[in-house]
């Protein structure tokens, strides 16, 4: 949760948008938000007390379950249902929840619909947070074709793929693929590609590495049964990332050390030139060795944060 929390509070403007509207709306229901603040002003006054925290886990926990008090919390899934919840509260009472869009031919009045959506009725969630996803299918024996957009605030890559570094792996991950699937129009079980792309990407990439597997393929980490193997794979963190038609910086690291059951996260933040690395209350720069393992050499790396580079 601390490393979550910090890594959201370093970003500036995220933080200006949300007070924005936290401290000039008249509505009730922020309580979410309003945990989310209070805690952001209790911790940049040095005013924070465990007992604070407590509450607002036990408010979260409310709606999510699974973030039980006495269990580690995954951070990949406290982030994301973090952001839903602060997105619910702190959207255009104007603008539905988020919407996701089928059409079978080329939908460019969908697609201006969804960048609408992100860039003038939206949340600050949407507004930083937003990528838009396509997922094509079309079938290999009557070329029926569905198309799907969708707003999503984080990428998922695969740490167990053939690539070493962020970025290869990124791509590798929107490849086309073969799957199975009953075709609406040949009424039978048929192959069809399958290509998912990023259409628009966010001003702040979330990138969530998945280093929890099973024999056989990908599981989540709250995933009950076989026991959970967790990877370790040293990889590349990309400095810079080329992408879409900006160039993103790498200015956030949360890693996780130890098992899916016990272990630690911390929160690395590249501050101008230096990297910081806040772990709980301590508060340290890291030197020149522990910054090229850290990028070029990372085994323990959970979500990676890439911010637009400013003109």
């Amino acid at each position: 949760m601390n490393s979550v929390l910090q890594m959201l509070y370093k970003l500036e403007q995220l933080m200006l948008d949300i007070d924005e509207i936290y401290t000039n709306s008249k509505e009730n229901s922020f309580l979410i938000t309003y945990y989310f603040m209070e805690t952001f002003y209790l911790m940049n006054n040095y005013e924070m007390k465990p007992e604070w925290l407590n509450q607002f886990r036990q408010v979260i926990c409310s709606q999510y379950p699974q973030f039980k008090l006495n269990e580690q919390q995954d951070a990949q899934e406290f982030l994301l249902a973090l952001l839903d919840m602060l997105h619910e509260e702190l959207r255009n009472p104007k603008c539905g929840k988020i919407p996701i869009f089928e059409f079978q031919q080329e939908g460019e009045v969908v697609l201006t619909s969804l960048i609408s959506y992100i860039e003038f009725e939206n949340s600050p969630i949407t507004k930083h947070f937003g990528n838009i996803i396509r997922t094509q299918i079309i079938c290999q024996s009557c070329n029926y074709s569905n198309n799907k957009l969708e707003i999503a605030f984080s990428l998922l890559i695969n740490v167990e793929s053939s690539k070493n570094t962020v970025l290869e792996m990124l791509q590798q991950s929107f490849n086309k693929e073969v799957v199975k699937m009953k075709c609406p129009k040949c009424e039978l079980e048929k192959k069809f590609d399958k290509q998912t792309t990023v259409i628009k990407y966010s001003e702040q990439l979330l990138i969530c590495l998945n280093r929890y597997k099973i024999p056989g393929g990908l599981i989540d980490r709250w995933w009950n049964g076989n026991e959970i193997q967790k990877s370790t794979k040293s990889i590349t963190l990309n400095n810079k990332l080329i992408i879409g038609k900006y160039e993103k910086i790498l200015i956030g690291i949360v890693d996780h050390s130890g098992s899916k059951d016990k272990g630690h996260y911390r929160y690395f933040h590249l501050s101008g030139n230096d990297w910081v690395c806040f772990n709980d209350a301590k508060i340290n720069l890291l030197c020149e060795q522990s910054i090229q393992k850290l990028i070029h050499q990372n085994e323990t790396s959970y979500i990676l944060l890439y911010s637009k580079q400013s003109s």
